[in-house]
């Protein structure tokens, strides 16, 4: 291959480089001028030479930009044949910094910086990395194990909350085998797993299975049992680095022991250095197993308000397996213990026996006696593989294979125990055998009863059974084979049911909310039926009355005015308008019959009618004389105010007359349908505040004579007034008439 140039803008205008940058066409931008055109790459297109583009990037090093001049890191500067280009490399290392931990392997580094040279005009950096680190403090601690990464969970206990809320935090080991460097714990009280969102400190143990390895920054470091960073030497079982197990002793036993008394009952200690512990029930008891570290007194397993489950668990530094099976109780750990440990019971009924066997590997100068430690010494060949039983047989029938199951038994009681007390590598290699040689029958199809219908009608009824091939055995029992095996077409397991049409039923929807706010009104709601009108049974009702609480009209403040406490006008008193006026006065006279004319009044479908003919005669009433002429006149003239005609919408107002000549009305003269009477009707209308008419203090009845035969008259085609024709008190009025509302009915 060619050799690259030293710098690549030499070979390369910038008219070229923006035709790079945006296609055919486009040069060096003209429209204007930068302070240094090396800054960035403007270009522009001759269609349209006033639009300029950038990529925001400067010209390649070495593009001329000048005359004598070239681009370079983005300034214009003077061509110089010096400027070529440098590779870096390394300075002199720094001496080691501090170590992360004062006992128990911590990690120390050194750096180093490229600068001896500095890589300059596009040379290449500085192979490898800036650091170096080393393993330091390899000594173990002098006071009792303490776990790493527990001190770094139990750090967080005050710092870090979970879901609102503190825990107490304990280590955790992550499956992940690439996450075991972040620091993970969990927690005591909920169990949950939560990443503390750092990283372990430099020289935490990558895993609990494995004493050396250690984390780095973030990233687990292979660490061999001799201390060396990339070592392969691994231990023995007995803890010797690059040992062949020959100084490894095999503790075996079994301790029974009968509570007395409630509490804990200690059984026999595990000595420090002790590795692949397995500690078993040997029957089923209602005691339950407890493990407590003899140096401080912690319990590890099931202390005081502990609950007894299955579980997993790290503590002492190594991790631990807790099983309950079948009520019996088992414990394992891989070690190493680096405290001893003391086996316990806690007793649940006094006079059971309680018997645990224990087995762990230790080096032969760690081996306790049975003066110092209750523990019992057996020898390896004590336990023996001994034949348990025969595997299932792998056919049916036509001859198929079994093979043996071999369990682990003690040679003193011929009591089988877990596997873990035989040599694995003297297991005996299984015996095949031929079992079920009698020949097959044929299979054959068996079909279940139907279930029930999935559907009472419609068109999606369905119905299933169980269709299975099923094979006769020489016992008179049946197995399923696979259906490959049975003859002929398989029975049908699905079949439609019950495909008939539904009856229609009338659909309803919600009712409406009440047709007024107060007092009795009506509900309505859609009834519908999707069958052409054949839906079952009646019609459900599609409106109903509903009652609210009664309406509460405003409260009576007093009569508006002083004209209300005449009785002449409580006649007046069924008319809304008036009754709101003179609420005081009729609510007074409520208990008290009505005037004669009132209660003659004829009821008709549109409502109450009064019968004219009382207005004549009370219009003859006698008159009271008068104290004042312009007493009588403010009188009228105050009630009249209020009240008004309404022919058929047309008000007619009532003026006041200008003389002491009672008069009924003076109605205008207006042209009227021949041969057609029609009613008057009252309506009251406040047109003038209380307060107006409330400076009489004399009251003149001659007012009412003008008053009382114009509440109800009729307009003849002449224009004049003349009162109907009536029969009787007991008979109805000849002519009928619109019953008297209120004039908000009116308007």
């Amino acid at each position: 291959w060619p050799k690259l140039p030293e710098l690549p803008g030499i070979n390369y205008s910038m008219d070229e480089q923006c035709r790079f940058d945006f296609g055919v066409g486009y040069k060096m931008c003209t429209a204007f001028r930068t302070f240094d055109s090396c800054k960035q790459l403007w270009c522009s297109h001759p269609d349209n030479p006033y639009f300029c583009k950038t990529k925001k990037g400067p010209p390649l090093d070495g593009t001329e930009c000048a005359p004598g001049k070239w681009c370079y890191k983005g300034h214009c500067m003077w061509k110089n044949t010096n400027q070529l280009k440098q590779d870096g490399n390394w300075g002199s290392w720094t001496k080691f910094g501090s170590c992360s931990r004062t006992c128990g392997t911590g990690v120390r580094f050194r750096t180093r910086q490229c600068n001896n040279p500095v890589p300059v005009n596009g040379g290449k950096d500085c192979p490898g990395v800036n650091f170096e680190y080393q393993l330091c403090s390899t000594v173990e601690c002098p006071k009792h194990y303490e776990d790493f990464r527990a001190q770094q969970c139990q750090q967080r206990n005050s710092q870090f909350e979970y879901q609102n809320a503190k825990h107490h935090w304990l280590p955790y080991e992550h499956r992940n085998a690439t996450r075991r460097c972040q620091l993970y714990c969990k927690s005591k009280e909920t169990g949950d797993v939560v990443f503390m969102k750092q990283l372990a400190h430099d020289g935490t143990r990558c895993s609990y299975k494995d004493p050396y390895s250690v984390c780095v920054r973030g990233e687990c470091v292979k660490v061999g049992c001799d201390k060396e960073i990339g070592s392969n030497k691994v231990e023995d079982k007995c803890g010797v680095c690059g040992g062949d197990n020959s100084h490894c002793r095999t503790i075996k036993g079994t301790f029974t022991r009968t509570p007395k008394k409630p509490g804990y009952l200690k059984m026999f200690d595990i000595p420090p250095g002790a590795r692949h512990v397995f500690i078993q029930e040997d029957e089923v008891s209602p005691h339950v197993l407890a493990i407590k570290n003899q140096a401080t007194g912690h319990y590890i397993l099931n202390g005081k308000r502990e609950e007894a489950k299955s579980r997993s668990f790290i503590d002492l530094g190594v991790e631990w397996e807790y099983v309950i099976e079948d009520d019996i109780e088992t414990l394992q750990t891989d070690g190493p213990l680096h405290d001893a440990v003391v086996v316990l019971i806690i007793p649940q009924e006094n006079d059971t026996k309680s018997s645990l066997t224990y087995k762990y590997i230790i080096h032969e100068d760690s081996v306790p006696t049975i003066n110092n430690n209750n523990v019992l010494q057996e020898e390896v060949d004590t336990y023996e593989w001994a034949l348990k039983s025969w595997s299932q047989c792998s056919k049916a029938c036509d001859g198929g294979f079994q093979y043996t199951k071999y369990g682990c038994r003690r040679k003193s009681d011929s009591k089988m125990v877990h596997r873990n007390f035989c040599e694995t590598n003297k297991k005996p290699k299984p015996i095949r055998r031929m079992c079920n040689l009698h020949e097959c029958t044929q299979p054959r199809w068996v079909s279940a009863e139907w279930e029930h219908c999935t559907k009472t009608c419609g068109s999606s009824g369905y119905q299933i059974r169980t269709v299975r091939c099923i094979q006769p055995l020489h016992d008179g029992t049946n197995r399923s084979v696979h259906s490959k095996y049975c003859n002929g077409d398989r029975p049908e397991s699905r079949r439609p049911c019950n495909r008939t049409p539904c009856p229609a039923h009338w659909k309803t929807g919600p009712w409406s909310e009440c047709s007024v706010t107060c007092g009795e009104g009506t509900e309505v709601r859609q009834v519908l039926c999707r069958a052409s009108n054949l839906c079952d049974g009646e019609k459900p009702e599609s409106v109903r009355v509903c009652k609210l609480t009664p309406c509460n009209d405003e409260p009576c403040l007093g009569d508006k005015s002083i004209f209300c406490q005449m009785e002449v006008l409580a006649r007046y008193c069924s008319i809304p308008g008036y009754n709101k006026l003179c609420c005081e006065s009729c609510g007074k006279r409520s208990g008290t019959p009505p005037p004669p004319f009132l209660t003659e009044a004829a009821e008709t479908e549109d409502g109450v009618r009064f019968n004219p003919s009382e207005f004549a005669k009370a219009a003859l009433m006698p008159a009271p004389s008068t104290s004042s002429h312009t007493e009588a006149v403010s009188a009228k003239r105050h009630l009249l105010g209020k009240i008004h005609y309404v022919e058929e919408g047309i008000h007619l107002n009532v003026h006041p007359p200008q003389d002491n000549k009672p008069r009924v009305a003076s109605l205008p003269q207006r042209k009227a349908h021949p041969a057609k009477n029609k009613p008057i009707r009252l309506v009251a209308v406040s047109n003038q505040s209380p307060s107006k008419a409330g400076n009489s203090h004399s009251h003149n009845s001659s007012a009412l004579v003008d008053l009382v035969p114009v509440a109800v008259v009729n307009a003849n085609s002449t224009g004049t007034v003349s009162s109907s024709k009536t029969t009787r008190k007991s008979e109805k009025p000849v002519d009928k008439r619109r019953p008297l509302r209120s004039s908000t009915v009116e308007r």
